[in-house]
């Protein structure tokens, strides 16, 4: 059970953007770059924020958009074998809620072009505090569900094996979590902080490249 818990909160604490900000428009496609891939993060769908990085997007990019596929690869590890598609849904589901409230708000400042072609667009973020996320999380109480889960675990243990139950536990822990966000993100504070997107055009498309926060 802890290693779930703290499965949960390492996902948490990655670093993920969302919320609603100021776009750009046809004039600043730099900045409109950068607020595309900001509100597809607050929908939660990562896969079409990817659409908005370059290839040769840095970690610090690419690392926001593996959420997923880390957590369901996680939960593999842990298991010690492959998760069946319901419960890597529920999976992405949860991590979808979650980004949706990682950021309460951004505000984009217009691109600035740099000397080696490259675009820069400066964003002033409110964000998660770390601290009051963890302890969020940790403080939860879910000892009833939990308490049936385990019942229920024991069983499937007994008819079906360790396999089946393990598979059975994760998912409805995901499920838990899933249906108690709401209670998480009201324990939650908030802080500003900067950040500056890199944005590269590539044959007229302008995308992502790197991105560093104070």
């Amino acid at each position: 059970m802890k290693r779930i818990l703290n499965s949960l909160i390492a996902v948490m604490l990655v670093f993920c953007l969302a919320s609603c900000g100021k776009s750009g428009g046809a004039s600043d496609p730099a900045k409109a770059a950068v607020n595309a891939f900001l509100s597809s993060l607050k929908d939660g769908d990562l896969e079409k924020a990817t659409s908005y990085t370059d290839a040769s997007a840095s970690d610090a990019v690419l690392n926001i958009t593996r959420i997923m596929q880390d957590l369901s690869s996680t939960f593999e590890q842990m298991m010690g074998t492959a998760l069946d598609d319901s419960v890597k849904e529920k999976i992405n589901g949860f991590t979808s809620k979650l980004i949706s409230f990682a950021y309460k708000s951004y505000d984009l400042e217009d691109s600035v072009k740099q000397e080696d072609g490259t675009y820069t667009v400066k964003a002033a973020l409110e964000v998660f505090d770390n601290n009051s996320l963890n302890q969020a999380v940790r403080t939860l109480d879910l000892k009833n569900e939990i308490g049936a889960l385990s019942q229920e675990y024991t069983k499937i243990l007994m008819e079906k094996g360790a396999g089946e139950a393990q598979k059975y536990l994760y998912s409805q822990i995901i499920t838990l979590y899933t249906e108690n966000i709401d209670k998480i993100i009201a324990n939650v504070t908030y802080m500003k902080k900067n950040a500056v997107f890199t944005v590269v055009e590539t044959d007229g498309a302008f995308k992502i490249k790197d991105l560093k926060m104070d």
